[in-house]
């Protein structure tokens, strides 16, 4: 039965979006909190204590895969109805520097540039979901 808990999507979309990964988050499987390992965060336990638990009330949140955003570029660009926006697109996409470019070129489509935000934050939203889904953990509203 999965474990049922409280968690700010929005935070945890933070940790799954944070590829720089200066420090490493966790989701507290306890309290639904999700924690970014610094140290002068405001945590449930000592930092050396969460890095050391072993009983897998931290759970690591690791970045979403760079992969599955450059295939949701790709998703959106083919549902682009501007022919001349869409093939825009498919050579921003194109290489190195590819998430840079496409934003660049959704810069002077604001219309598009929302539809991506929405369309992105729902792809990563349905990955958040797949991952607490695999980790047995429900969300309760909130």
């Amino acid at each position: 039965m999965a474990k049922k808990l409280r968690i700010d999507l929005e935070e945890l979309r933070w940790a799954f979006d944070d590829h720089v990964r200066e420090y490493a988050w966790v989701l507290d499987t306890e309290s639904g909190e999700v924690l970014q390992l610094m140290e002068d965060a405001e945590l449930p336990l000592p930092l050396e204590e969460i890095e050391a638990d072993e009983t897998g009330r931290f759970l690591e949140i690791e970045a979403d895969d760079s992969a599955e955003a450059y295939r949701d570029m790709q998703l959106f660009t083919a549902t682009v109805t501007d022919s001349r926006l869409r093939d825009l697109l498919d050579v921003a996409i194109a290489g190195k520097g590819a998430f840079r470019r496409f934003k660049d070129v959704l810069g002077g489509a604001p219309e598009e540039r929302q539809r991506w935000f929405r369309f992105q934050e729902e792809r990563v939203n349905n990955r958040i979901r797949a991952w607490l889904a695999e980790n047995d953990i429900e969300t309760t509203e909130g």
